[in-house]
């Protein structure tokens, strides 16, 4: 009885992929129309939001970018069910129109609704980069009077300056590595008054990057991220997160790990360390990745790779921040390791939320050992199961950062364009795999 009915409890499961030519062809077709039905139903609700936040009747410009954006989501959600052949010919239109609506949409939220920095992440470095220009060291300047200071010249009241549990707030420029604001030193010597935009640019190219990188099969799924939590590709980065600038050079990491290029994988991953210090949990992991590499290999050949990714990374990490080690070593220190040694107060929607809320009373010690403790854990866990978990490597930092003190959402929904990327890994070993088998 069992044996019977198994087939009606168990869905199908294909001996080869693809089953025939036809079934290819359905399958793209399908990805292309899902594409286009999420694309579609993307813009009409960035539509909706401009409509709403744009103050059309003032800005003629941003009743026009509506119009556009509704035309272009009826387009996509008719292309979505049309039953023609030739519509797969047409999705390279699913990354213009996203692009379009999302510039569209961070126009209206940077110009409009939110014409101040939101947050002292991007206020400070952008007052850094200025002293730079003007010959000052920024990992010097230090006072909570000059924080609250240039934090107010940009819109930010000082309630929305990092506080610290004593009731203050931070009393240093600068608590990010120096590549985070040497970023804006080429912008604002050009004139740019607004960083936002250098942040936006990073944004188009990392979704450049990953539709003109995604396996062709199913390249129409390389924006569900945007579609999952639109905020982060336009709330957050008006609101001045300046992720991507980070976010960016790691995407190219990933795929230069996938193709074993370790020197070129490595400086573009010291860069991504030198604008800011998330990425830094990742580097005992890509070791790990770039070990396993080399398995079969007699030891000093595997211990090669392994020593070309440490070195590269760290000249990647020194050629933003050696300079200014060298101009002031205490001052760049003390500036970029404050998230650790700073009493900063438990804030965020991870673990902390506990104490946020009185629930329970634990200790920064709690948080800083569960914190490192989870990352142990989890590098342990990588070094004994990487077949199996190799492309979570990265969601784990994210996944670690959800147990610190401070444990915002920008620390872990940032590593959702990574996470696409390693979905295009396994689609490509799925596929691989499936040819070795059929040959």
């Amino acid at each position: 009885m069992a044996t019977t009915l198994l087939p009606l409890v168990r869905p199908p499961a294909f001996e080869q992929w693809p089953p025939s030519a036809r079934g290819a062809r359905d399958w793209q077709g399908l990805v292309v129309r899902v594409g286009f039905l999420v694309s579609g139903s993307l813009l009409m609700y960035w539509a909706m939001q401009a409509w709403a936040r744009g103050q059309i009747g003032v800005h003629r410009e941003v009743l026009a970018m509506v119009i556009v954006m509704y035309a272009l989501a009826f387009v996509f959600l008719a292309a979505s069910v049309m039953t023609v052949s030739w519509i797969r010919r047409w999705q390279f239109l699913i990354p213009v129109g996203v692009i379009v609506g999302l510039l569209f949409s961070l126009y209206v939220d940077i110009q409009i609704a939110m014409p101040f920095y939101g947050t002292d992440t991007l206020t400070l470095s952008h007052e850094a980069a200025e002293r730079l220009l003007q010959g000052e060291n920024p990992f010097s300047v230090q006072g909570e009077d000059q924080v609250i200071a240039a934090s107010e010249r940009f819109g930010v009241p000082s309630a929305f300056v990092t506080p610290k549990a004593d009731g203050t707030t931070i009393d240093r420029l600068v608590s990010w590595p120096a590549g985070h604001f040497l970023l804006f030193v080429i912008p604002l010597k050009l004139g740019m008054s607004d960083l936002r935009w250098v942040v936006v640019a990073a944004e188009i190219l990392a979704l450049a990057v990953l539709w003109l990188k995604a396996p062709v099969a199913i390249r129409p799924l390389a924006f569900l991220p945007i579609a999952i939590d639109p905020d982060q590709f336009v709330h957050f980065t008006a609101g001045g997160v300046t992720d991507y600038l980070w976010v960016l050079p790691l995407m190219g990491t990933a795929f230069l790990l996938r193709d074993r290029r370790y020197l070129a994988a490595a400086l573009l991953f010291g860069t991504a360390a030198a604008v800011k210090q998330q990425p830094w949990l990742l580097a005992p992991f890509l070791c790990v990745w770039v070990w396993y590499d080399h398995e079969d290999d007699p030891l000093l050949q595997r211990l090669r790779p392994v020593a070309v990714f440490v070195g590269g990374s760290l000249a990647g990490f020194l050629a933003f921040n050696l300079p200014f080690a060298l101009w002031d070593f205490e001052g760049w220190l003390a500036s970029v390791l404050l998230p650790f040694h700073e009493d900063l107060i438990p804030f965020g929607s991870g673990l902390s939320m506990l104490t946020q809320v009185g629930a329970a009373q634990l200790p920064k010690s709690f948080y800083t050992l569960a914190t490192f403790g989870v990352w142990a854990i989890l590098l342990i866990a990588y070094a004994t199961h990487f077949r199996a978990i190799k492309y979570a490597v990265w969601l784990l930092p994210g996944l670690v950062l959800w147990f610190s003190y401070r444990s915002l959402q920008s620390y872990f929904i940032y590593w959702t364009p990574l996470l696409i990327i390693a979905l295009f890994f396994w689609w490509e070993d799925t596929q691989a795999g499936e040819e070795s088998h059929a040959a």
